[in-house]
């Protein structure tokens, strides 16, 4: 219940600044509010980043908490609080988010408070998973972290639900735009045959190609090194415990990821941003050339949503999902 509530209580202050920014896009009031919110959006990753090093510290009593490395929570300090300087530099400099609008493209609105709030959102955003990382105590604290949470799907399914609703607040359901006209700007529609197709295709293939990376890195890795890299991720994987289950979690995490990066992120950040984004999200495979492989999946998914729909992409991510944790099952069962 603790876990579900660290997730709920953010995103109900979340999604209260992502709405009053569209009532400000739809009115043309309350500018200066939103400011003061997305201000205090960038400023308070940086305090819960210090909570990482006050951690490190003062080590707990109890062990069963993972050590803290200090290293690690410093260097989260210290990207928090440069990313904090770039949003708050956003907040209040009209030319640098004229410059962000040349580096992400004609889709982001330099005058734009919405789009505003999504930058500095995808900044903070990183900087806690970062610095959830480093409390974690890295990726072997993860995998245990992992391994002993007895609430890691219903966490799961509520993360999904938070991504699809903050999608659908951040394009303005019901404040600037009608439920069809938001479908269509998350790139939304009835799969045809076509999103069938390429989403299957483009699934495989991301599949096959991570198997590929994941076989040379294997190989030009010590087998304990690769063991420890991989910890987290696999202990992801033995939560599910049935293909009925992963069958409807991959639906779920299809659905909710690629509404939220690919249908409300990407038209305005361009496929590279939201890639990085994407992959820096992903905790089990920080530090690891996991990420990379996942970014290169990221890249295609966004290709396919740009060249056909987030439904293509929704499908081809189903896809990939649902065969590696269906193969995990069948590998774990024999």
């Amino acid at each position: 219940m603790q876990d579900l509530l660290a997730q709920l209580i953010p995103f109900f202050y979340i999604g209260i600044i992502i709405y009053l920014a569209n009532q400000q896009a739809a009115t043309g009031r309350g500018e200066t509010l939103v400011r003061m919110l997305v201000t205090s959006m960038a400023i308070l990753p940086v305090i819960y980043a210090a909570t990482a090093v006050l951690g490190a510290l003062n080590p707990a009593m109890d062990s069963a908490l993972p050590e803290i490395s200090l290293t690690a929570a410093l260097i989260s300090l210290v990207i928090a609080a440069a990313l904090a300087l770039v949003s708050l530099a956003a907040v209040r400099v009209l030319p640098f988010r004229v410059a962000l609008r040349r580096v992400f493209g004609a889709g982001y609105d330099p005058n734009s408070l919405v789009h505003l709030t999504a930058f500095v959102l995808v900044l903070a955003l990183t900087s806690v998973t970062l610095s959830n990382f480093a409390l974690s105590g890295g990726l072997g604290g993860l995998a245990e972290e992992i391994q002993a949470d007895t609430s890691a799907i219903p966490s799961l399914i509520l993360t999904q639900t938070i991504w699809i609703l903050s999608a659908l607040l951040g394009v303005g359901l019901l404040v600037r735009r009608t439920p069809q006209q938001a479908a269509a700007r998350l790139g939304l529609r009835f799969p045809r045959p076509e999103d069938f197709n390429w989403g299957l295709g483009y699934g495989l293939l991301c599949y096959v190609g991570v198997i590929g990376f994941v076989a040379i890195w294997a190989l030009l890795t010590s087998p304990e090194l690769f063991a420890e890299q991989t910890a987290a991720s696999q202990q992801l994987v033995g939560v599910f415990s049935s293909i009925p289950q992963v069958f409807v979690l991959s639906i779920l995490i299809g659905i909710g990821e690629e509404v939220f990066f690919r249908g409300a992120i990407q038209p305005v950040f361009g496929i590279g941003f939201t890639s990085v984004f994407f992959a820096v999200l992903h905790t089990q495979y920080t530090l690891t050339p996991a990420t990379l492989a996942l970014f290169g999946v990221s890249l295609v998914l966004g290709w396919l949503r740009q060249r056909h729909s987030t439904s293509a992409a929704i499908i081809a991510h189903f896809i990939y999902n649902f065969v590696q944790l269906f193969l995990g099952i069948l590998v774990t069962s024999t």
